[in-house]
């Protein structure tokens, strides 16, 4: 739930900026495989481009975020 909230306020923000249309910012923001939303921005006409760097961006921001957060809040590993 509290993802989806901050999908939703993002989404709000770069449409009130001007940033992308409704369509695009919505299929570049929401939550959802990179496959499914390639394939909803081409029924929805949606700008390919946009949609598929925004999805790598959020991909490579995830992958490279998560163990820095996992750091800061001390998380430790599970020793196997």
């Amino acid at each position: 739930m509290i993802l989806a909230c901050l999908a939703a306020s993002m989404i709000e923000v770069v449409m009130q900026a001007g940033f992308t249309d409704p369509v695009e910012g919505f299929v570049a923001l929401v939550r959802g495989g990179h496959s499914e939303m390639t394939v909803l921005a081409i029924i929805a006409g949606a700008d390919l481009g946009c949609i598929v760097a925004h999805h790598l961006l959020r991909l490579l921001i995830v992958i490279a975020g998560a163990p820095l957060v996992a750091r800061l809040l001390g998380v430790k590993k599970l020793e196997t």
